[in-house]
């Protein structure tokens, strides 16, 4: 009969930690105060020169982010960790939000090369970084002077052009007609 009264007491006791945390209790139980108007917590991420994702998100408590994939031209996004060194576990994705946190996004340089556009006076063409090849024909302007094409070792380039090393393109171009330069 004892042995009853001990199942009885224990459920009972159960029971009424369950109601008093189910129904707002300010105490976990264990006789400290926690703040029951928390309702999502902080994730702040860190870019490190990357953009195209919000840097701030509120996150429901106990609520998941899935992996935001910033871009950085020139590069590959690396992932997500707790330090600005970089040094610790990548995060895993869904991770579950437990308190406010901030992550960190690492960038590994992309593969490719390095075009840089000698447009000889005429307007200046950006340079092509980290890139395989270039699917258009960048087309400079000189006053007095029709852009023909571009050449690299004296050979005249052709596009799509596929980029095999870091190269220098120039400009060739060929006088207006009835234009004195």
């Amino acid at each position: 009969m004892n042995w009853r009264r001990g199942i009885i007491a224990t459920l009972l006791g159960t029971v009424t930690f369950f109601l008093a945390v189910s129904c707002g209790s300010s105490s976990n139980g264990e006789g400290e105060d926690y703040n029951s108007d928390i309702s999502s917590y902080t994730v702040t991420f860190v870019l490190n020169g990357g953009s195209s994702i919000n840097e701030h998100q509120n996150v429901p408590i106990n609520g998941f982010i899935i992996e935001p994939e910033p871009v950085r031209t020139g590069y590959i996004f690396g992932g997500w960790f707790y330090n600005a060194n970089l040094t610790d576990s990548m995060i895993k994705f869904p991770y579950l939000i437990t308190s406010d946190i901030t992550l960190y996004a690492r960038w590994v340089p992309q593969p490719g090369f390095t075009v840089t556009f000698d447009s000889d006076g005429g307007t200046n063409i950006p340079p092509r970084i980290g890139v395989a090849y270039i699917a258009s024909e960048p087309i400079p302007q000189k006053d007095a002077n029709e852009f023909i094409g571009w050449l690299v070792d004296t050979q005249n380039v052709s596009f799509p052009y596929a980029v095999t090393r870091d190269i220098i393109l120039y400009a060739f171009y060929s006088p207006k007609e009835g234009c004195i330069n």
